[in-house]
């Protein structure tokens, strides 16, 4: 078992920090060309820049790994962006346990699986949208897309006084 990951083991299970994680995503975003900036992970292309962070959960111990795409022809002033200044935005799916979540807990994470996992989001989302454009992510994901009718709905659920 590699140390250097700062793991620390608790009868038999492995207990992963925040820190591990990150630097588990940092390996795999820079093998894809990503750089490390401002607490985020950039990608800057010809038209878009993609966005990668951690977000610590207020419950738990967990994280979500969330991702945006910022188109540049709308921003082109932008070299960094915030998730939040992003015009797509989505989360990292954890399939690790064969149940698709949008979080990871810590303390059940282990890194090579960990690692695998970060590597099929990037694989299954980024890539595609680095190689063929943002349409590519609206082909992947056409739910993604609010229209009219759908967003008129959203806000009316939300709005909704509650029962």
């Amino acid at each position: 078992m590699d140390f250097s990951l700062r793991h620390i083991l608790k009868k038999d299970e492995i207990i992963m920090d925040n820190k591990t994680l990150k630097k588990i995503l940092q390996d795999c975003t820079t093998r894809v060309g990503f750089s490390y900036c401002n607490k985020n992970y950039y990608y800057s292309g010809n038209n878009i820049i993609i966005v990668i962070n951690v977000q610590k959960s207020n419950y738990a111990g967990s994280v979500n790994v969330n991702y945006g795409f910022c188109v540049r022809d709308i921003h082109v002033d932008l070299k960094c962006p915030k998730i939040n200044e992003c015009d797509i935005v989505g989360r990292f799916i954890n399939n690790i346990d064969d149940m698709e979540k949008t979080n990871f807990l810590l303390n059940e994470l282990e890194s090579d699986k960990l690692e695998k996992c970060f590597e099929t989001n990037i694989e299954r989302t980024i890539i595609p949208v680095i190689n063929e454009g943002i349409k590519k992510y609206f082909e992947i994901y056409p739910k993604s897309i609010m229209t009219e009718k759908r967003i008129k709905g959203a806000s009316q659920s939300l709005c909704k006084p509650p029962n």
